[in-house]
């Protein structure tokens, strides 16, 4: 179906510009997955990287540490441009049911590139204080900790709020989704392979539990389009 509104008045919401937002939103889940292999795999089973992901990390090299980092800052903003198609295929259901739930997800992704730099800092100086555990090498690995915490817990919170908001859009409507599309909730996605990768033996465990949030939109977005392409 052929778009005809302006987004915010600035320029012609387009089939094409629609299509395009999807497939770099799905861009960039896709590379940031790579990063998190890059970042976290280890041929270990899916209980012992739950168990402790920091511990994974800290024995990687410098150079996947710094590429795997680099590469999540780098992808997860354009991550952010498919939710311009979701809030699209919502906007029949009203500002109120089809703008927060963007604008939280948004958020999550924001914090989840803030989160994922992080993650390479906090190997390289759990690793050093290992080699040099004094007290300013723990002071500072406690307070990078804190750091992290506090961007996780904000991502996880927009994430929590932002996929509650948009299964409600989903199912009190109208939206462009049909119904069964509350079925592919990132929620829903997210746990679901959570519950599986805890008891994936090694090598798929390490393989697979690192990359479970951006599969996510891996998997959310081709269909999301699919769908917009089929109105």
């Amino acid at each position: 179906m052929e778009p005809d509104n302006d987004l915010a008045g600035f320029f012609k919401v387009t089939a094409d510009t629609l299509v395009l937002a999807g497939l770099v939103g799905l861009l960039g889940a896709a590379v940031c997955a790579l990063s998190d292999i890059v970042l976290l795999y280890k041929p270990i089973d899916g209980k012992t990287y739950y168990r402790d992901p920091i511990e994974v990390m800290v024995k990687m090299s410098n150079r996947r540490l710094v590429w795997g980092g680099a590469l999540g800052v780098v992808s997860l903003p354009l991550a952010v441009l498919g939710l311009f198609q979701v809030y699209y295929m919502l906007a029949p259901a009203g500002q109120w049911l089809a703008l927060p739930p963007v604008l939280l997800l948004g958020w999550m992704f924001i914090m989840g590139c803030a989160s994922h730099g992080a993650w390479a800092f906090m190997g390289h100086i759990y690793r050093t204080r290992r080699g040099n555990p004094t007290a300013a090498m723990t002071t500072l690995a406690k307070d990078a900790h804190v750091i992290w915490n506090v961007l996780l817990r904000a991502s996880g919170v927009a994430y929590l709020c932002g996929s509650l908001w948009l299964a409600v859009a989903i199912v009190v409507g109208p939206t462009l989704y049909p119904t069964w599309f509350v079925l592919l909730n990132p929620l829903i996605l997210y746990f679901a392979q959570e519950a599986l990768t805890r008891n994936l033996p090694a090598p798929f465990g390490g393989l697979w539990a690192p990359i479970t949030s951006n599969l996510v939109w891996v998997i959310f977005y081709p269909v999301s389009t699919a769908l917009y392409t089929a109105t």
